[in-house]
């Protein structure tokens, strides 16, 4: 299985970077990206074990997500696994498997 890490230097405080992109109520109105963005059960930030789902808006809903918090420690720290595979990443992941 692959496994990657993506850094980001954000032009903020962790505080606030943290608030801005785990905030799904605020995100879902300013993330233009995105066309839907919300933790599942309810909540407007995640929490360890926390799934959230994630749709892409246009052509982007290719690259929609579903993700499990495996951890997550504001301001310091947040990881996710994908639980469920869709779109380019379902595709991507078939053809790694078939090569």
């Amino acid at each position: 299985m692959a496994h990657g890490k993506l850094e980001f230097i954000m032009p903020a405080g962790s505080a606030e970077a943290f608030e801005a992109f785990f905030n799904h109520g605020v995100r879902s109105k300013r993330d233009t990206l995105l066309n839907v963005t919300y933790v599942e059960g309810g909540g407007s930030h995640p929490y360890v074990g926390a799934v959230s789902t994630n749709v892409g808006r246009g052509w982007k809903t290719w690259l929609s997500m579903r993700t499990r918090f495996l951890s997550y420690n504001p301001p310091l720290q947040a990881s996710a696994e994908m639980v469920e595979p869709t779109g380019a990443f379902r595709t991507l992941g078939r053809i790694h498997a078939l090569s």
